[in-house]
């Protein structure tokens, strides 16, 4: 079972903006096929800049190439966010997506709480098994549990490379397109 668990990119992607060094977390898995998000991605506009309601500038994520003209969120306050869905030990996706930006405006809830990303990753049934088998992923325990959200995510990949050690070692310094280097 990959629910809950963290996909990690084991190399450069040159040119793919999405899972070049990618960090996906799992948050739907069954034989009609997965669901994540690429969590290690913020983008250059916030929450405010995209939805009218929102008054503070919260970040956002790319979430992955699927859905894009869509937000999609993770969170930790389910006791606060009705009908989410849960991944694991108080780690939440979805919900109530008018009551999480009331929250968040009324400061009930903050960015060591919720996630926001643009788009999602998905596979079709078994697709995402394929890819594992081919060492397109690894799988990672995602040991962080609930508070991935407040994880700070820039560094994490390169973190996860030297963890790995080995011939993921050459990949953590790595810059994103080696032919500008």
């Amino acid at each position: 079972m990959l629910k809950g668990k963290l996909l990690i990119s084991p190399k450069i992607l040159i040119g793919d903006i999405f899972f070049n060094k990618a960090i996906v977390l799992v948050v739907e898995n069954k034989d009609s096929g997965s669901l994540g998000f690429v969590i290690n991605k913020k983008l250059k506009y916030s929450l405010s800049d995209i939805v009218n309601e929102a008054k503070t500038p919260f970040p956002i994520y790319l979430g992955g190439p699927v859905e894009q003209d869509n937000l999609f969120f993770i969170h930790n306050c389910n006791n606060l966010i009705p009908n989410g869905e849960l991944i694991n030990e108080n780690l939440f996706w979805g919900g109530d997506f008018k009551k999480a930006i009331k929250l968040i405006n009324d400061k009930k809830i903050n960015n060591k709480n919720i996630c926001f990303y643009q788009g999602y990753t998905g596979w079709s049934s078994s697709q995402l098994e394929h890819e594992i088998k081919n060492n397109l992923w690894v799988i990672k325990e995602n040991s962080f549990k609930s508070k991935i959200i407040k994880r700070r995510k820039k560094y994490l990949w390169k973190d996860f490379m030297i963890s790995f050690g080995g011939d993921h070692l050459i990949w953590a310094n790595s810059p994103d397109n080696p032919y500008l280097n």
